[in-house]
């Protein structure tokens, strides 16, 4: 929505008489409407607007709610992905709240039915709405971009700082583009004051290329989890599911590729044609955000249906059962190279996996719980299968957090 069109929103109809000429604008549903307004189409979308927004609204906060409730009641606390997500939330709450008072205004309707003395608070108000609906998209990607941070490392680490910075600087510029692309300012609301505007084809061409953007690093943000947690010697399921869990994202980038299309719409007279590019706009907030609190839903749904619980390395419980006297006897000395360095890895993967999960508020299930209800009954009975992570002492859990460090897998302590 643009300065244009504040001067489409009316008709002039001139008269002449004794050589004056007299203006008088009218509105199309004025008593003074002609012949061609009736020809014209009146459609009225708002209520469809308000309806929509505000339900991607409700169902982006149902799905946030849940969010912190799983980490409060799982006693994880917040951490600042959270933070910038429930920001996030706050703004496209903002916008939205000023877009139904842009309704309120006549926006909906086709240019021609709007009382002209609402076209300029209407201009201002879209203005302010548009920057927040901006500033959501951003911090909500930001969010998503941030729990991966605490999950990966080395080269995967340092390209999403680099998503994190250039999506912050793109879609930071083009927000501010509601206030600088006219000097003075008021130019963009009031067309005949003097001053000048950008093109519009070129904000057209830059919104395109940040939409085109933003949308292809929320498509590859949604693939990095697939590199992070797939080599993890974990249950298959376990893992498709958490994987899957963490690429929702996709659909928020395919939203905003969708979105390109009707970005064309701005700087148009009738300000009708930017409705969709409000609603994707919204969606696109929406939809990251509930993508980016699906994978913590997800364990508060695993606890309430008491799957089984996922282990790191599957087994089959009844043959570790009737081998573990023999197991008991073998000593340490006796067995194969390859065995040692397979049961080390797999151990190591199982703390990894608790370090995943703990640091993405448990919605990965460790088999660490069920470790814990035998280690001390059964420390000194057997030993456990390949893979099998068993808290026997201290002392045997320090050597394999030293192993970690020393192989430099950057999962630290948060």
């Amino acid at each position: 929505m643009s300065s244009e069109t504040g001067a489409a929103s009316g008709t002039a109809i001139t008269t002449r008489a004794s050589s004056t000429t007299t203006t008088t604008t009218t509105s199309a549903t004025g008593p003074f409407a002609t012949n061609y307004f009736f020809k014209l189409p009146h459609d009225n979308y708002g209520p469809q607007l308000n309806f929509t927004i505000w339900l991607l609204t409700a169902l982006s906060a149902l799905f946030l709610g849940l969010r912190v409730y799983c980490k409060f009641f799982r006693h994880r606390g917040l951490w600042w992905d959270d933070y910038v997500l429930i920001a996030s939330w706050v703004t496209l709450a903002a916008g939205v709240s000023l877009q139904s008072v842009c309704v309120s205004y006549g926006f909906g309707k086709h240019i021609w039915d709007i009382d002209h003395t609402k076209i300029l608070p209407f201009l201002v108000v879209s203005t302010i709405a548009g920057f927040l609906l901006i500033l959501s998209a951003v911090w909500s990607k930001t969010s998503f971009a941030i729990t991966l941070l605490r999950i990966s490392d080395g080269w995967i680490k340092r390209f999403v700082w680099f998503v994190i910075i250039t999506i912050n600087i793109a879609l930071g510029v083009s927000a501010l583009f509601q206030f600088i692309q006219c000097w003075p300012v008021e130019k963009q609301w009031y067309p005949h004051v003097k001053g000048t505007c950008w093109p519009k084809r070129f904000l057209v061409r830059y919104n395109i290329f940040t939409a085109a953007y933003s949308g292809a690093m929320d498509v590859v943000l949604a693939t990095l989890p697939w590199r992070i947690i797939w080599p993890l010697t974990m249950n298959k399921k376990e893992k498709c599911g958490v994987i899957l869990a963490m690429s929702m994202g996709v659909f928020a980038g395919i939203t905003s590729i969708i979105k390109t299309v009707t970005l064309t719409a701005i700087g148009d007279p009738d300000i009708i044609r930017t409705i969709n590019l409000v609603i994707l706009a919204t969606a696109e907030c929406a939809i990251t955000i509930m993508a980016a609190s699906i994978p913590i839903l997800r364990a508060l749904i695993r606890d309430n249906t008491h799957p089984p619980p996922a282990q790191f390395y599957h087994y089959d419980e009844n043959r570790w059962a009737a081998s573990r006297h023999s197991q008991a006897r073998a000593s340490l000395g006796a067995e194969d190279r390859s065995q040692q360095q397979q049961r080390r890895k797999s151990r190591l993967s199982g703390l990894l996996g608790e370090r995943l999960s703990e640091r993405l508020g448990g919605f990965l299930r460790p088999s660490g719980g069920s470790a814990h209800s035998r280690g001390g009954s059964t420390a000194s009975s057997a030993e456990p299968p390949l893979g099998k992570v068993v808290q026997t002492d201290e002392a045997r859990i320090e050597y394999h957090i030293r192993e970690i460090q020393k192989i430099g897998t950057g999962l630290g302590p948060m």
